[in-house]
């Protein structure tokens, strides 16, 4: 069994409920109409809930909007400054606009700047969905 912990904090801004006491220092005390809780996405929450799910996962993934090694170096850090060998993850999403982001010579690096930082499983989560319903395509 392998427990991998995934948090959205870098892009989120609505929680469900407030009730955890490490969501507190982000919620910003106002709610939607549907009564979700209004919180600031950014690296801070990001790295507040890695640190929190660390001790009871095998793996944490953070997911992104963009490929940014800034972003996976920052939550390396501060994850492996507390608990060394703890596994990282990473989405190297097709969706991403690469091209925008970094250069033909940083996307070459990329996956081995990220494997240097702790990330030892980089994948492509549309891949397997891709394959999956190929499979499933030839079955029926």
């Amino acid at each position: 069994t392998l427990i991998v912990a995934r948090t959205d904090a870098l892009a989120a801004n609505l929680l469900t409920s407030d009730v955890d006491e490490r969501d507190a220092r982000f919620c910003t005390g106002e709610r939607t109409a549907e009564g979700f809780y209004r919180v600031e996405p950014g690296m801070a929450p990001v790295i507040a809930r890695g640190l929190a799910y660390a001790p009871y996962a095998d793996l944490l993934w953070m997911e992104t909007g963009t490929p940014d090694l800034d972003e996976a170096r920052a939550f390396a850090e501060a994850i492996h400054a507390r608990y060394p060998d703890t596994m990282l993850a990473y989405n190297c999403s097709p969706s991403f606009n690469w091209k925008a982001a970094l250069d033909d010579d940083r996307i070459a690096k990329f996956q081995r700047e990220l494997g240097a930082m702790g990330y030892r499983f980089q994948f492509i989560t549309l891949a397997g969905f891709h394959s999956l319903n190929h499979a499933m395509f030839d079955l029926a």
